[in-house]
């Protein structure tokens, strides 16, 4: 039978070079200047590292153009929430959590839910990538983001190789294409999440992803008092 799952941040530097080696193995990314600033979350089944992610706090929107998502996009617009925000990045999950990926990702949002209460955030943002920078792979995938596209928020055009979601078609087969979505992609829409009307196409780390965002505040009640359930039970500590 398989360990249960469990959650915590990472403490030491043996913590950090596990967490970099599954990103570095999953992501193809090791660490970057963004990550003396995160706070990195490990989800362990046993001993062994399943998913990892970081979170980079934000004491208000206005800060948010110099995260990670800054690079890509053009996040001026968010200055007028005038709250904390919350950054998560770099989420990978092991090839060892095949079957059980819903279960890690509930975990995964439980430690989202802790920190943003810990803050105060109103918002949790994001890119949501996907594997390989070829835009064809993923057009039915893609078109289906369509209704998601943010009525809210306008995230401005920064990068220039974008491809926007009004020229891609709606996919043939609507459920097929939400299931090809990245697992955590999906989880965001499945508590209020939204995404930018366009995607950036990532050369350097052969991905493309695009801008994603949860309003706290629009989170289904029902959800948000689950999340805040399991949230209470994680004790997130600090690194030593």
């Amino acid at each position: 039978m398989a360990a249960e799952y469990h959650v915590r941040r990472a403490r030491t530097a043996q913590d950090i070079s596990r967490v970099m080696a599954l990103r570095l193995a999953r992501f193809g990314a090791g660490i970057d200047e963004f990550d003396a600033r995160a706070t990195q979350i490990m989800v362990l089944e046993g001993d062994c590292l399943r998913a990892t992610f970081r979170l980079i706090e934000f004491g208000c929107s206005a800060d948010m153009v110099s995260g990670y998502s800054g690079q890509f996009y053009d996040l001026a617009g968010f200055s007028a929430l005038g709250k904390p925000a919350l950054e998560l990045g770099r989420f990978c999950l092991d090839a060892g959590t095949a079957g059980r990926e819903a279960e890690c990702l509930r975990l995964c949002f439980a430690a989202m839910a802790a920190m943003v209460d810990r803050i105060g955030a109103a918002l949790l943002f994001g890119c949501a990538s996907f594997a390989g920078s070829e835009v064809g792979p993923h057009l039915p995938a893609l078109g289906a983001l369509k209704p998601h596209i943010s009525p809210h928020w306008a995230v401005g055009r920064k990068n220039p190789h974008i491809i926007d979601l009004s020229d891609i078609s709606a996919p043939s087969d609507p459920m097929a294409a939400l299931r090809a979505l990245p697992p955590l992609l999906r989880s965001y829409l499945g508590i209020g999440g939204w995404v930018s009307d366009h995607v950036v196409q990532d050369f350097a780390l052969g991905t493309i992803h695009v801008f994603t965002g949860v309003e706290v505040s629009r989170i289904p009640p029902v959800r948000a008092l689950a999340l805040r359930a399991l949230a209470g039970q994680i004790d997130l500590g600090q690194a030593e």
